[in-house]
């Protein structure tokens, strides 16, 4: 049986692509919940898309690779691209 749900970084992905603003990972969140991207448990969910968010930018830079997501002086998320 194939997993419905994105990841939570894929759904950001998909998100900031269509949309091409930057958003804060609240805002991420509700649209991937209401699309039915993402299964949620926790209680503080965007709090996880944000510790995601910095995971992936350290696990990228340490491969040296360019992080895909970067904070905006507003605290919003912006998408950098592959």
């Amino acid at each position: 049986m194939k997993n419905k749900y994105l990841s939570k970084i894929q759904a950001a992905t998909k998100i900031f692509k269509e949309r091409k603003i930057p958003l804060t990972s609240r805002e991420i969140v509700e649209i991937a919940m209401r699309r039915n991207l993402i299964k949620v448990n926790g209680k503080t969910p965007h709090a996880t898309m944000n510790a995601d968010f910095i995971n992936e930018g350290i696990r990228r830079s340490k491969r040296r690779l360019k992080p895909r997501f970067s904070r905006t002086s507003d605290g919003k998320w912006r998408y950098d691209g592959d």
